[in-house]
């Protein structure tokens, strides 16, 4: 099941990625999520301006590729007053507890494996969009 059986009628998804291989690839994955939208921002400043104007359902930070810390990048979005509920999900190459546990304690609310995995991104974002919806 993919993400967009959960979220109709929602703000888009946010994708932060630094690298325009992997901004290409989620953008391709994420044209079966119809209904949701897709924006897109190469930066974390982009991304951070993004999120304290537009009302999004989801928030997707590529770990590796951002250009700061994931864990303050979380903790920045956190502290953003639209963002206080809205899922964050991290993608990262570090598999470390310790990473792991970083990207959760700054308010991430999962974290998945890179390289890309669409299944377990896809089973993921599902889960937490209908964690939102329903809860």
């Amino acid at each position: 099941m993919h993400p967009s059986s959960n979220g109709a009628g929602r703000g888009p998804i946010l994708y932060v990625s630094g690298s325009a291989e992997n901004r290409v690839l989620f953008s391709r994955m994420a044209r079966r999520w119809k209904p949701l939208r897709l924006l897109v921002a190469d930066s974390t400043q982009a991304g951070l301006r993004l999120s304290e104007v537009r009302h999004l359902c989801l928030v997707v930070l590529d770990a590796a590729r951002l250009d700061g810390d994931v864990a303050d990048v979380v903790t920045r979005l956190r502290t953003t007053g639209r963002m206080a509920t809205v899922p964050i999900l991290v993608l990262s190459d570090d598999t470390s507890p310790r990473a792991r546990a970083r990207s959760m304690w700054a308010g991430a609310n999962a974290v998945v494996p890179m390289p890309f995995n669409v299944v377990a991104i896809e089973r993921t974002m599902h889960h937490l969009l209908a964690s939102v919806t329903i809860g």
